[in-house]
C-alpha cells in the first residue's frame, strides 16, 4: 500500500492519468465523455416537458450515461488497485474495447 503525506496507509492509489496504460487512458476518457454527455442531456431535459409514464423521457439516457461512466472508472480504479500488471495485459485491452 502507498503512504500518504502524514504516513498513514492510503487505500486510494496514486492517480496519474499519464502513468496509466493506453487502455486505461481510453476508459478514463470514455467515462469523461459519458459524464459530459450526461450533463448536456440534463440541460436539454430542462426545456423538454415530455414524459413517458410520468417520467421525463431524458431520464433513461442519463441513467445509462452515468452508469457507464461509473462502471469504466471503477474498472480502471480496481485494476490499478489490484495489481499494476493487470491493465497492461491483452485481456484488459479486450475489455476496454
Amino acid at each position: 500500500m502507498q503512504e500518504n503525506r502524514i504516513g498513514l496507509m492510503s487505500w486510494w492509489p496514486d492517480f496519474d492519468v499519464t502513468a496509466l496504460s493506453t487502455a486505461s487512458q481510453f476508459l478514463v476518457a470514455y467515462g469523461a465523455l459519458m459524464w459530459l454527455a450526461c450533463g448536456l442531456t440534463y440541460f436539454v431535459s430542462l426545456n423538454d416537458a415530455r414524459t413517458l409514464r410520468e417520467v421525463g423521457i431524458w431520464v433513461k439516457p442519463m441513467k445509462f450515461m452515468a452508469a457507464t461512466a461509473l462502471f469504466v472508472w471503477t474498472t480502471v480504479w480496481v485494476a490499478e488497485l489490484a495489481n499494476s500488471a493487470i491493465p497492461h495485459g491483452q485481456a484488459y485491452w479486450a475489455s476496454a474495447l
